[in-house]
């Protein structure tokens, strides 16, 4: 008698392939320091404000295109 030859489950499907690899965003690194401390406190809420006056400008910037589309379509 013939053994009957087996069929393993990845002869009938295989493994998927793994696809190429995502970028990752590099992020700005910081040196550790005391956050408390009077210069490098004030340092960076002069960071946060200029990140917030950024964020508030384009928000504004968005608005006039917006609305200026708007205007074009109703002439």
């Amino acid at each position: 008698m013939d053994m009957p030859e087996c069929i393993t489950p990845y002869e009938l499907k295989p493994f998927p392939k793994a696809g190429p690899r995502k970028q990752t965003v590099n992020r700005r690194k910081r040196k550790s320091a005391i956050l408390t401390d009077s210069p490098i406190e004030a340092a960076l809420e002069d960071e946060a404000r200029k990140r917030e006056n950024r964020k508030q400008r384009a928000g504004r910037i968005a608005k006039k295109i917006a609305g200026n589309k708007k205007r074009e379509k109703t002439n």
